[in-house]
């Protein structure tokens, strides 16, 4: 999030102007940590997922294969913008 996004959900979320400002850095952070939480779990939930189309199973076709494959790409793909955005800060 940018700083001008960062503020205005802290308005909204009812800090005052001068809070905001003098505590930008620390709801970045906090911003950050629920974002990369979230990211890891939405990822988690394509990893399980993936999973549970062989549980059970003695055959696999090649369509659960391929969805497998799809959902083990998503989780990556999140992952990966995580990384980036890690990246990015740094700069």
């Amino acid at each position: 999030m940018t700083a001008e996004e960062i503020v205005k959900a802290a308005r909204d979320a009812g800090f005052s102007s001068s809070e905001m400002h003098q505590r930008l850095a620390e709801f970045k952070r906090l911003i950050d940590a629920a974002a990369a939480a979230e990211r890891e779990q939405c990822a988690k939930v394509c990893d399980e997922s993936a999973i549970r189309l062989f549980s059970g199973k003695s055959r696999v076709n090649q369509v659960d294969r391929h969805t497998a494959e799809v959902l083990r790409r998503h989780a990556e793909a999140i992952r990966a913008r995580g990384n980036q955005h890690i990246a990015d800060s740094a700069q």
